[in-house]
């Protein structure tokens, strides 16, 4: 990214040269020292010149098509990732942005149906980013999508860049689930140029798949009974560090596919299962996970898994999935392919069906 940065860079520098010759004459009728301050104030002044960081971050997220600025007219915006308060993701337009500190009622939102986002989020929240001593605020905001959600509605996401004038920039996913006052919250990681959900955050941990570290300080004050039972950490960033991608053939699936490392996963599949398989992404979409070892005579882990994806008509995805005895015919790929990555009928196999959004 800093080697296609660069470029950039210099096509800059060598742009706002040319304008100051124009204004100031040929090279050397321009002072040293007067050229320097000149030249560092058309860079502060510059509405099109980022941070490194900031550049960088923005360009990772175009280019795994997650988040894009948006104009007026719809289109495709370069803006500093901090004024990013109208962008695209997951195929909505996010616009409207809450703070948590709003002291209206319901953090200000008119419409009756969002009321308990906001009343479920807030005190969590305010758990963990209280508003004195000033340096403890939330720094960023939370941002709705420009779609009201409905009556019907039970779970409802925001979306924020946390430090997003540093070099871990993260962008977090924030889901509130209505019945159950319940909040979670997922870093955005990057990992071989696409964007996957890690859970960091749950208000309750009784009601999450990953095992978070209680979020418990001896020196504070005890927490409210609403967040007695949090784990994890809000403030945690992502690591900013390069990323590799494994592959493999699978002969009896006749296929390649690619190894989803666990740390990625987190949140996602019961950490049990993480513990005991590994997973692997195919071709035909389907994410299958087989037992670190496999031993027949174990009672626990003695099967495969299938986890097939299926996008709805609401944009919400139902995930089929699938437990085989560990030496069943795996289905190849182009079967898969074929068959629409729906059910795979087989008299060996035991379904469950949940569905997340």
């Amino acid at each position: 990214q800093q080697q296609q940065q660069q470029p950039d860079q210099q096509r800059h520098f060598h742009d706002i040269i040319q304008q100051m010759l124009r204004e100031g004459g040929n090279m050397e009728s321009l002072d040293p020292q007067n050229f320097m301050s000149a030249m560092s104030q058309r860079m502060r002044s510059s509405t099109t010149t980022t941070s490194r960081t900031t550049t960088t971050t923005t360009r990772s997220l175009h280019r795994h098509g997650a988040v894009r600025g948006m104009n007026g007219d719809g289109g495709e915006l370069a803006v500093d990732i901090s004024w990013a308060t109208n962008f695209e993701y997951q195929r909505k337009v996010w616009n409207r942005a809450v703070d948590i500190y709003d002291e209206r009622p319901h953090l200000g939102l008119e419409d009756q149906n969002e009321h308990w986002i906001a009343d479920t989020l807030q005190p969590i929240m305010l758990a963990s980013f209280p508003p004195f001593p000033p340096e403890n605020k939330l720094n960023y905001n939370l941002v709705l999508p420009q779609d009201h959600y409905d009556a019907d509605c039970e779970v409802a996401t925001l979306v924020g860049c946390s430090g997003n004038d540093k070099e871990h920039a993260t962008w977090k996913e924030v889901v509130v689930y209505k019945h159950r006052k319940l909040v979670h919250m997922y870093n955005l990681v990057s990992h071989g140029r696409k964007m996957y959900r890690v859970l960091i955050y749950t208000s309750h941990h009784g009601f999450c798949l990953h095992s978070l570290s209680p979020n418990f300080d001896p020196k504070a004050a005890p927490p409210p009974p609403f967040a007695s039972k949090q784990a994890g950490k809000m403030k945690l960033q992502r690591r900013n560090i390069p990323s590799l991608i494994i592959s493999r053939v699978n002969k009896a699936l006749g296929g390649h596919e690619l190894l989803l490392p666990k740390r990625l996963l987190g949140g996602l599949i019961p950490d049990a299962l993480l513990s005991s398989h590994r997973f692997y992404h195919g071709k035909d979409g389907v994410i299958r996970g087989a037992p670190l070892v496999e031993d027949e005579t174990d009672e626990w882990f003695n099967f495969r898994l299938e986890i097939h994806l299926v996008m709805k008509e609401d944009g919400t995805i139902s995930a089929h999935v699938k437990k085989f005895p560990t030496h069943s015919p795996i289905s190849s790929l182009d079967a898969a392919i074929t068959e629409g990555l729906t059910d795979v009928t087989d008299t060996n196999a035991t379904t469950a069906t949940a569905t997340t959004t």
